[in-house]
């Protein structure tokens, strides 16, 4: 993988390097985080229970 960009501190202080990406790249690479993401069946029923 080639990366461009800057090193920078940001995000609390974190390192980071602030560049760019095509959105297919980020895509092929990315992975949830199980213990962050919400069950999309259960975030369904509370949208539409708000709905109705």
């Amino acid at each position: 993988m080639k990366l461009k960009g800057v090193l920078d501190f940001s995000l609390g202080n974190f390192l980071c390097l602030r560049g760019y990406a095509r959105m297919g790249d980020l895509y092929d690479i990315s992975e949830p985080d199980p213990s962050f993401q919400r069950d999309r069946h259960s975030q369904q029923a509370l949208s539409q229970s708000r709905l109705d």
